[in-house]
């Protein structure tokens, strides 16, 4: 995305209105969201979020929760309605312990349950703003019951996976489960109902 032409990009969304376009943005500040993602990239990504605007495109933002930007997640939820009001979806999605990320596995990984507090602060947040917020790839027992609604099933059906205890829980069907590559890191977090 923000290594495409402006112009490239209008061409694709003028052509294909009803496109939706998922843009990784990892936090509400530049350092940190260059960091996670390796580039300078922050404020490229800002100009053609304002770019795409114009064309009143449906866009979503990506925000993998890590233990780099895992604090921000309520700041995250401010920064995006007070600036990028355009946008209609947030996803908030557990990290994939696959690649790069398994290679810095302890720079990265964060218990969620040292974030589900700040992430059931911010999709209510983004909620009550009419910014629709969505949960990927966490357990729906993580949850409070008025932010489970906010759990969907995975973007990637293939890569997700249950623990064996998770097999008697009548909330199953609902479950945004866990990537295949985490199972092992869930066995300590989930308890059994």
């Amino acid at each position: 995305f923000p290594t495409r032409r402006s112009s490239d990009l209008s061409e694709v969304i003028l052509k294909s209105p009803r496109c939706k376009l998922c843009v990784p943005l990892y936090a509400p500040y530049d350092e940190l969201h260059n960091v996670m993602t390796g580039s300078s990239a922050f404020y490229k990504v800002i100009e053609n979020l304002m770019k795409i605007s114009q064309y009143e495109t449906l866009t979503e933002l990506r925000f993998v929760m890590t233990k780099l930007n895992a604090s921000c997640l309520e700041e995250y939820a401010r920064f995006v309605w007070r600036n990028l009001p355009f946008v209609q979806d947030v996803a908030f999605m557990g990290m994939e312990l696959t690649a790069e990320a398994h290679k810095n596995k302890d720079r990265l990984w964060i218990n969620p349950k040292e974030y589900v507090p700040a992430l059931q602060n911010a999709v209510a947040y983004l909620d009550s703003c009419d910014v629709t917020a969505w949960i990927y790839n966490l357990p729906l027992c993580l949850f409070d019951a008025p932010y489970r609604k906010f759990v969907v099933n995975s973007i990637s059906p293939w890569k997700v996976r249950y623990l064996q205890k998770c097999d008697a829980c009548k909330m199953k069907p609902n479950c945004g489960g866990m990537f295949f590559s985490d199972v092992k890191e869930f066995e300590g977090i989930i308890q059994n109902k």
